[in-house]
């Protein structure tokens, strides 16, 4: 594989208790490597519960063309990143960890760089050779099955695993969410209005929508981040120091959807819409990340029924059961059943949401409503500029919008227009 920017070498791994045989992959200096086939070959190799030594950074070919600067190539090459790179087949874990003994966070190896135990320190001194403290760093680094990662795991010890966050995720349990009162209950001006309390969880929601819309459009993920602060519908910063995970691939809907799934128990449904309009607002292309937590589709149907290409939608929601019940008939959603029937019928339809600029509008209206008229017009603003990029600037709907943003007229209130 040297043409490849790979070297693949057999190791043994001398543990305490017994040697372990894995490949140990090398990246070639002065060379990119491709992600995909470094992570073919892992599948290969960990499928046949092999495990996998990757001595060290690599530069991959995939994050070149993406991100001109090379911080994110160093970021997407630690343990956390490269483990939800791989999926969650996969766990990682650094070499020096297996050594390392509880509550140290440092290994002791000889002249040699070899490893020396705890146990074996005291026969050693003081006439065995000299002992040197070493930190861990990323590398080497051990990828391999769960079961494979943890028959070397020191006994009543546990080094941190790395591993991707399982995209099984049951989203049928926030059926409330998407099918509820149609977006006017919350967002018409006399509603948002009437529930000013509400204006900071609902802004902020779309903020925090925004923001992973724009991370996952970069191949970045939220990773634990809970916590979020923001300013009206401005894009949302994590308050709690979390870092982003970066991915060599670009994520899948799957990916996207489980970053998304920790959030969902803080919402209702006025800041799931207010959320999913701030995400597609960012990313445009994310529906599909959308159509698997909202209808359970993994295949592209929803958006086939979109469409109206009843045929394709049908054909999809058959391979995504056919695939479901091969890997795990348990894991099959109700929703799916339901969806083939709506298709047979031809009445697979959306529930109601509202888009991002419709909603920036009736909050600028209601916020002039409330003598926040500086606010009001910066929003108008920005909303007629979007609409005439994206529609042009005859269209009704764009002079619909710069129509709310002129200066009121002393006998109306413009914001009821």
């Amino acid at each position: 594989m040297s043409d490849s920017g790979f070297v693949l070498r057999r190791r043994g791994l001398v543990l305490p208790e017994s040697t372990v045989s894995l490949t140990e992959i090398t990246a070639r200096p002065g060379l990119t490597q491709p992600f995909e086939l470094f992570r073919l070959v892992v599948e290969l190799l960990v499928g046949r519960d092999g495990m996998v030594l990757l001595s060290g950074p690599a530069d991959w070919r995939e994050l070149r063309g993406r991100h001109p600067d090379a911080a994110p190539w160093r970021e997407a090459s630690k343990p956390a990143n490269l483990a939800h790179s791989l999926g969650p087949r996969f766990s990682c874990v650094r070499l020096d960890d297996l050594f390392r003994d509880e509550h140290e966070d440092f290994v002791t190896v000889d002249e040699h760089g070899v490893v020396v135990p705890r146990a074996q320190r005291g026969r050693r001194l003081p006439h065995g050779r000299p002992l040197f403290i070493r930190f861990p760093g990323n590398f080497p680094l051990v990828i391999g099955s769960d079961d494979a990662i943890r028959r070397l795991l020191p006994d009543q010890r546990s080094p941190n695993v790395h591993r991707a966050r399982d995209t099984r995720v049951d989203y049928s349990a926030f059926h409330h969410l998407w099918h509820g009162p149609p977006p006017e209950e919350y967002f018409s001006v006399d509603n948002l209005v009437q529930a000013r309390d509400e204006w900071h969880t609902l802004f902020l929601a779309c903020g925090i929508g925004k923001t992973l819309g724009r991370s996952h459009a970069k191949a970045l993920l939220n990773g634990d981040a809970r916590h979020f602060v923001g300013t009206l519908l401005d894009d949302a910063t994590p308050a709690d120091g979390e870092h982003p995970i970066v991915l060599v691939p670009e994520p899948t809907d799957a990916q996207c959807a489980a970053d998304i799934s920790p959030l969902l128990p803080t919402m209702d449904r006025a800041r799931w819409l207010a959320f999913r309009a701030g995400y597609l607002y960012r990313r445009p292309a994310g529906q599909g990340v959308l159509d698997l937590v909202e209808h359970g589709d993994a295949t592209g149907w929803a958006q086939a029924a979109r469409d109206e290409d009843w045929t394709l939608a049908r054909t999809l929601a058959d391979a995504q059961l056919a695939e479901t019940q091969l890997t795990d008939a348990r894991l099959t959603d109700a929703r799916l059943t339901e969806a083939c029937d709506r298709i047979d019928r031809k009445a697979l339809v959306d529930p109601p949401t509202i888009r991002e600029d419709e909603l920036a509008l009736n909050v600028a209206r209601a916020l002039a409503g409330t003598g926040q008229e500086a606010e009001a017009a910066a929003l108008c603003r920005r909303v007629v500029a979007e609409r005439a990029a994206r529609l042009g600037a005859d269209h009704p709907d764009t002079r619909d919008a710069a129509a709310a943003g002129d200066a009121p007229h002393p006998k109306r209130r413009w914001w009821h227009l």
